[in-house]
């Protein structure tokens, strides 16, 4: 780990993204807009940069001594919890129920979009044996136009929402029949 490697991660992926709400109203789930504007943006966010976001976040949990420094005796999983910092904390980015949903996010999303791309096995003779040759050619999204597209939707601002705003799209959560 180092800080190179932390921005390097961090440049790959978005989060929080908007689009106008004539996007919005297209969208099979309900979302919210950033203000009450007449002509207000809508916030999204792409599965695929929620997933490279859960993915830094368990890659900066295995390294947790470099990036909290914290040591052999004093760790996120013996310290109480009002003494946690707020990465650690509940809800926070590395607590460990934040790992539990970004490892089944990941998991769904490795489901849905299954790579079926065929991997053989090759004859080793370093090692005298076969393995899995894993280094296959794959057919691909252009994630550098993915990324693009969300630096351009991209909204740094922070959410700060207290009230119940008009969503727009399809679907509620836990609804069972949608009203567009």
């Amino acid at each position: 780990p180092s800080d190179e490697v932390s921005k390097a991660w961090k440049s790959l992926y978005r989060t929080t993204l908007t689009v106008p709400r004539s996007q919005a109203a297209l969208l099979p789930n309900k979302t919210i807009p950033v203000n009450h504007d007449a002509d207000a943006k809508y916030i999204i966010g792409l599965n695929a940069m929620h997933d490279l976001h859960c993915l830094d976040k368990i890659r900066r949990g295995l390294n947790y001594f470099y990036y909290k420094q914290w040591n052999s005796s004093v760790t996120p999983c013996n310290t109480p919890i009002d003494q946690l910092d707020h990465d650690h904390a509940p809800h926070g980015q590395l607590h460990l129920s934040h790992f539990s949903h970004c490892i089944d996010m990941i998991r769904q999303s490795l489901m849905c979009h299954a790579d079926i791309t065929p991997m053989v096995w090759q004859w080793s003779e370093e090692d005298k044996r076969v393995k899995l040759h894993v280094e296959v050619e794959h057919e691909c999204r252009n994630f550098d136009a993915i990324r693009d597209w969300a630096d351009e939707h991209y909204y740094a601002e922070g959410l700060d929402i207290h009230s119940q705003p008009d969503e727009v799209g399809g679907c509620k959560f836990g609804e069972k029949v949608c009203s567009p």
